[in-house]
């Protein structure tokens, strides 16, 4: 199978940059409404709102997605996954939950046997959030489980637990956020993790009134003790369709061995 070669850093960097004139909306939630408009400021990145910035009718949201990930993780074969995704989301006020999970492939490319792979249903995430907003920032706290749904020779079979906070500032047309998690993975009886710390920081624009855009760059601890830190730089694109679907897409270059080298999610949304 092809191998794309790692894109730039400083390409992405300079390709967000450019869009610097395209960017003319004060929207410190991030939501797509300009502040002028928004008669519920803070609601968080991942609402579907309407066009007075306010959270959609029920506050239910169903997602669909897939994903695309290869890499050598450092070694000498290519690995190769694919997953089907689907989320269920709901959010009042200021409170936001989900639960997602997924239908995985993953394998070693073998030029000699194919593709040798394994393949089911992926753990499940359950997702919980509450978002304190001024008039030019937003804080969402955050709490997940993983549920260990997956086959073994998937997932890890085990519990995990992990925190995050996200800050949002809004300093012009351009928002900026940064997120610090941490992940306290269940061990098995034979395997010990390391529980994983993250943090994320990147900046992101409503470059038109449907249309967010967000550059950002992730480095967190390996889960195999002696990897090197899972380090990243991710492209957002997300699109309102119509007053209740959206589309997403996330392009993912790595730039350690501990995180695939190229990775794709997509994904549509409607909101009840």
């Amino acid at each position: 199978m092809h191998r794309f070669a790692k894109l730039p850093a400083a390409l992405l960097l300079g390709a967000w940059l450019s869009l610097g004139g395209l960017m003319a909306f004060d929207d410190p939630d991030l939501d797509g409404v300009p502040s002028h408009l928004d008669r519920c400021p803070g609601t968080s990145m991942d609402e579907m709102v309407d066009a007075s910035g306010c959270p959609k009718r029920l506050g239910l949201s169903l997602g669909f997605g897939a994903g695309y990930s290869m890499g050598d993780y450092g070694g000498s074969d290519t690995i190769i996954s694919q997953s089907a995704d689907l989320r269920l989301g709901f959010h009042k006020g200021a409170w936001y939950a989900s639960v997602s999970t997924s239908y995985l492939d993953s394998g070693v490319q073998d030029p000699a046997v194919d593709l040798n792979s394994s393949s089911g249903q992926g753990d499940t995430y359950l997702l919980g959030g509450y978002a304190l907003s001024g008039k030019k920032w937003n804080l969402m706290l955050q709490l997940l489980v993983k549920l260990p749904t997956a086959d073994t020779d998937i997932g890890t079979g085990e519990t995990d637990v992990g925190g995050y906070a996200t800050l949002s500032v809004m300093g012009g047309p351009v928002g900026y956020f940064a997120t610090l998690g941490y992940l306290i993975t269940g061990d098995t009886a034979t395997v010990k993790y390391n529980d994983t710390d993250t943090i994320t920081i990147g900046a992101g624009s409503s470059v038109s009134p449907v249309t967010y855009l967000a550059l950002s760059a992730t480095s967190a601890k390996g889960l195999i003790k002696g990897s090197d830190r899972a380090n990243s730089l991710s492209l957002m694109l997300r699109r309102e369709l119509s007053s209740r679907w959206y589309a997403s897409g996330n392009y993912t270059a790595g730039l350690s061995d501990a995180v695939a080298d190229h990775a794709l999610n997509v994904g549509v949304g409607y909101a009840f």
